[in-house]
């Protein structure tokens, strides 16, 4: 019940009964579904702003699957507690999150879960202006997403990747990777990504003064 008013946006319902939902498995003293509703709890909590406290639960959760030896699930939770960092734009401690995650995934040689690391951890060091460290992180989760065929997560870093570009003022590569990332999010049909991916690229052309192309893109995203 929990889930579901969470996916239809009521996020104080969610938390109402996701608290039922972990008291009631205390209780019965089912841990690993006390740390399943603890992790369900995080988003709708970030939602409304309580960052604290999605923290705090985020760790609790964590540290529970630290204590016994579930480095999968703890490297996801670390994961999002690093997420929770970037979001509050506290780069350096959304990085230690990150690289704890990524040396937990690097444990249990999970694929999927090091493309994506290594993409969140490229972006925290782009955000803190360490662009050599960031390309490079990129470069080996673009590596590991194609190994995989994660198309969702090659298509982020490609964007990524071209936003990086852009700041470093390499346009053409900023070009070629937003383009890239446009054209994987329209094959996967997924409009959101795709409206966002555009928005990159109208930035892209605007800073390079061609703002009939720019306006055109913005007009088309805007709705």
């Amino acid at each position: 019940a929990g889930l579901v008013a969470l996916d239809e946006g009521r996020l104080e319902d969610a938390i109402d009964q996701l608290d039922q939902a972990e008291a009631i498995f205390q209780a019965e003293n089912q841990s690993e579904r006390v740390v399943a509703v603890q992790i369900g709890k995080m988003a709708p909590l970030a939602m409304q702003g309580h960052f604290d406290a999605a923290f705090n639960t985020g760790l609790a959760a964590r540290t529970a699957c630290a204590d016994r030896g579930d480095l999968l699930t703890a490297g996801k939770i670390e994961q999002n507690l690093g997420n929770l960092d970037f979001m509050r734009q506290r780069y350096r401690d959304a990085e230690t999150l990150y690289r704890q995650a990524r040396e937990h995934f690097a444990q249990v040689d999970d694929v999927r879960q090091l493309a994506q690391i290594d993409n969140c951890l490229a972006t925290t060091l782009t955000a803190q202006h360490r662009f050599c460290e960031a390309e490079s992180c990129y470069d080996q989760a673009l590596q590991r997403a194609q190994e995989a065929h994660l198309e969702v997560t090659l298509a982020e870093i490609e964007c990524n990747l071209g936003c990086l570009a852009l700041y470093q003022g390499r346009f053409d590569q900023a070009l070629d990777n937003l383009e890239r990332s446009r054209r994987r999010y329209a094959q996967l049909d997924m409009p959101h990504e795709l409206a966002i991916a555009e928005q990159e690229l109208a930035d892209a052309y605007l800073e390079l003064n061609m703002a009939p192309e720019a306006a055109a893109i913005y007009a088309r995203v805007a709705p």
